[in-house]
């Protein structure tokens, strides 16, 4: 009897605390439709403050030409703090300088479009006054490029470089600050025996304000090797790897299918409608419409027409005078005034009333009442499309609830994730190191990838390939607090993005993009068991990537249209939404990004680039800038048949960021020997 009772108090409770949770996502909706005229007011105000600021500025200082958006990145710039996206290959060979800067003079610095310069501000060099960056035009005549493709030491500290020193290189050439007065990029070419490395340091608003893609600028080759990997997967005997597709993303949102599909039909369906209405009431597609005495139908459908038209027309032509392109479409169909009376003439003329009265009593018994046996044959015939249309049109419900629920909970969703604060037991020392500014790097030794697709197919759980790069990236950095000397955290939140290797490595001409959209992933450091495992570890990660997809869909849809923290500067004056980013940063101290091919995963050799020359790219590796208050950025980097783990820290956490790149290859091979795997 007390076993029931406690049941039925346990039963209550739960149904009570989740109608409050209910209750609880409600309010918040109900706040955030509230909200809304709030924030579109504040964004126009602060729109026209920008733009009568600017326009001071641009008064006060007439020789410099200033950025005009405001973006994250330039938000939380300092000069101690810049955003310098780093880039490194590794490439066979000996790198002649001179056809590397005859090529780069050739192809970006003088590639002119209708007689201006493509990228005109890699000549020069940047400011900022009163918080805005500003171009400075007049550095153009000093640019030099000598100083901006350098060939770098062959010696350092006294010995040869080296792969046994070549990470200590890079880290010490990264950590020194780019020269204020020259344009904020360089590419640095280091010789080491029989290949070189290119180092690119480059400020992010050449990528966000030029639009100038790495893949220019690495002097890299078109990716053709897409063809033969989509070749090589239809004619391979095994079939396509379905886990080639998986990524940081994957499934956190279902596209629709039948929405799209519904929507083509109704679109292709209304264009034939339209087309057959215009092909018999158009005097331009049929002559004879003129000829017949017309009615205020026709005056109507016409009158329709031309609004149409006039709509393309301004689209097409970019024209302002509307009433001039109806004057022009209206003359060429003839229609006036005088039409529009004998239209109307008509209309009202007795025999026309009464024919259109026996018209439709016509069309109702014949078609409705004698037709209807003809009716019921047709529809048994067409009974399958019947079915798969309701099937359809059932999907079709399905999704919009799936969106509706999306739009419904994305309030409390991005409430918790962006601004809830942060429980005792997952804050850890990486949130109150004190930075510098200046940032070191390295990178892990390559691992196999065909060693990743090994350790998934063996595990125990059902895992993903990124899962098990995920596990020994945390297992890396679960083992850097006691190293030194600072209590665990049972997680760190990261802030995780997917970027394809097609958009990193775009070119300026191509369609690619960098792709979006992010997660807010908790990565595990505290594994729960008393002597975790390798399998535990991945366990863990596979479960709390799980969580973080299934609940922020909303998240990653606002992160795909800036709608996240990234409407903070469109909103928010830039000081307010300085320190705004500033806090979240504090919180989200680490942030992680994998770039992938996955689209080529099977090609291996195929799937690496090559320079303008030939040269064949070994490697590379690609580091994204921490700014704010990020201590550690993160990269999972895969390239041909292998991935590494890249880090970039701030420059006082020196030597524990070598230890973490260490870490993840020992990871990797302690899972790949836990589930029986030959590394």
């Amino acid at each position: 009897m007390l076993s029931k009772e406690k049941n039925l108090y346990q039963e209550q409770e739960r149904k009570s605390s989740s109608f409050l949770y209910y209750l609880y996502t409600l309010t918040i909706f109900a706040i955030f439709i509230l909200l809304i005229p709030c924030v579109v007011l504040l964004y126009l105000v602060v729109a026209a403050c920008r733009i009568v600021w600017l326009r001071f500025l641009e008064q006060r200082f007439p020789e410099l030409e200033f950025v005009r958006t405001t973006s994250v990145r330039t938000c939380v710039d300092t000069l101690r703090n810049q955003g310098i996206i780093t880039l490194l290959l590794q490439v066979k060979g000996a790198c002649d300088l001179n056809q590397f800067k005859a090529q780069l003079k050739k192809d970006i610095l003088n590639k002119t479009k209708d007689g201006q310069l493509v990228f005109p501000h890699l000549k020069m060099a940047l400011t900022s006054r009163y918080g805005r960056y500003a171009w400075l035009p007049d550095s153009r005549q000093q640019f030099d490029i000598e100083n901006h493709v350098v060939s770098a030491n062959p010696l350092f500290r006294g010995r040869s470089v080296t792969g046994s020193n070549i990470q200590e290189y890079v880290s010490d050439i990264v950590s020194k600050y780019l020269a204020a007065e020259l344009p904020p990029w360089q590419i640095t070419v280091i010789p080491c025996a029989a290949e070189f490395y290119v180092l690119i340091r480059l400020h992010h608003l050449y990528l966000s304000e030029d639009q100038l893609g790495l893949g220019d600028l690495l002097m890299l080759r078109p990716n053709e090797s897409s063809d033969w990997c989509e070749l090589g997967r239809t004619t391979a005997v095994s079939g396509p790897d379905t886990d080639s597709t998986q990524h940081l993303l994957t499934g956190t949102f279902r596209p629709p299918q039948a929405l799209p599909q519904l929507y083509e039909h109704v679109c292709e369906s209304f264009a034939n409608s339209w087309n057959e209405i215009v092909s018999l009431y158009d005097p331009q597609e049929n002559v004879e419409i003129t000829k017949k005495q017309p009615t205020l139908r026709t005056f109507f459908i016409l009158f329709a027409i031309i609004l149409v038209s006039v709509a393309k027309e301004m689209v097409r032509s970019n024209k302002s005078d509307i009433f001039k392109v109806f004057m022009v479409e209206s003359r060429k169909r003839s229609f006036t005034m005088r039409f529009f009376w004998r239209s109307l003439k008509r209309s009202v003329q007795p025999d026309v009333i009464i024919g259109g009265v026996v018209l439709w009593t016509w069309w109702f018994v014949v078609k409705v009442i004698l037709h209807v046996p003809m009716t019921v044959l047709y529809a048994i015939r067409d009974t399958p499309l019947y079915i798969y249309w309701i099937i359809t049109l059932l999907r079709v419900v399905q999704e919009l609830l799936y969106l509706c629920r999306i739009v419904y909970t994305g309030p409390r969703v991005l409430l918790e994730e962006i601004l809830f604060p942060e429980s005792a037991s997952n804050k850890h020392s990486l949130q109150t190191t004190s930075l510098c500014g200046r940032k070191v790097v390295s990178w892990s030794e390559p691992v196999p990838l065909q060693l990743i697709k090994a350790i998934r197919s063996n595990a125990p759980t059902n895992a993903a390939s990124c899962e098990v790069i995920l596990s020994a990236m945390a297992g890396a950095l679960s083992d850097y607090f006691p190293r030194t000397g600072a209590p665990q955290p049972d997680s760190v939140v990261t802030i995780a993005r997917f970027m394809p290797q097609e958009g990193l490595l775009r070119q300026s001409s191509s369609l690619a993009h960098s792709g979006g959209g992010l997660l807010c992933l908790p990565v595990p450091i505290r594994v729960a068991a008393a002597q975790p495992t390798p399998t535990d570890r991945l366990a863990a990660m596979h479960k709390a990537l799980s969580q973080a997809r299934s609940r922020q869909a909303a998240l990653y849809l606002a992160s795909v249209y800036r709608l996240d923290y990234g409407l903070l500067p469109k909103v928010l004056p830039t000081v307010v939404a300085r320190v705004l980013l500033n806090m979240l940063s504090r919180r989200y101290s680490v942030t992680l990004t994998q770039v992938d091919n996955s689209s080529a995963a099977d090609c291996d050799q195929l799937t690496r680039r090559r320079l303008l020359w030939g040269q064949q790219v070994e490697s590379i590796m690609y580091w994204r800038p921490p700014q704010a208050n990020i201590s550690v950025s993160l990269t999972l980097m895969s390239y041909g048949d292998s991935v590494r783990l890249g880090v970039m820290t701030d420059a006082l956490l020196a030597n524990q960021h070598v230890e973490i790149a260490n870490d993840f290859n020992h990871h990797i091979y302690r899972l790949a020997a836990a589930v029986g795997v030959s590394s």
